[in-house]
């Protein structure tokens, strides 16, 4: 599973807010499946946002998952991919998950 850690300056909704529409106007098939943000009583944020992307190389689809906190200094962003691989067995997926988190990378080399 590819994976993709950073800290970045603004807020966690800013940078939901940001990766979101990055993502999904990345690809056609890039798509939002699920936001999720909880709030601590002092003001502290945790967002977790489930995207989805189609791969043609591997003819499935690919998850990622991405956590965003300010819960210790600055705005922490969490990356990671998950299915993608074809039949019951067989994981590999041909690169798709280290290209999604990529796109994440580069997402946030922008916001930088």
């Amino acid at each position: 599973m590819p994976q993709y850690e950073a800290t970045v300056r603004g807020s966690v909704q800013d940078a939901a807010d940001y990766l979101q529409k990055e993502i999904t106007s990345s690809s056609a098939s890039s798509e939002l499946a699920e936001k999720y943000s909880l709030f601590s009583p002092d003001g502290k944020c945790c967002t977790v946002m489930i995207f989805e992307k189609y791969y043609m190389r591997n003819e499935s689809r690919i998850s990622l998952t991405i956590t965003i906190d300010d819960l210790s200094s600055g705005t922490r962003v969490c990356a990671t991919t998950s299915g993608g691989g074809q039949g019951a067995f067989f994981s590999f997926d041909w690169g798709a998950g280290k290209n999604f988190i990529t796109t994440v990378s580069e997402i946030i080399d922008r916001m930088r």
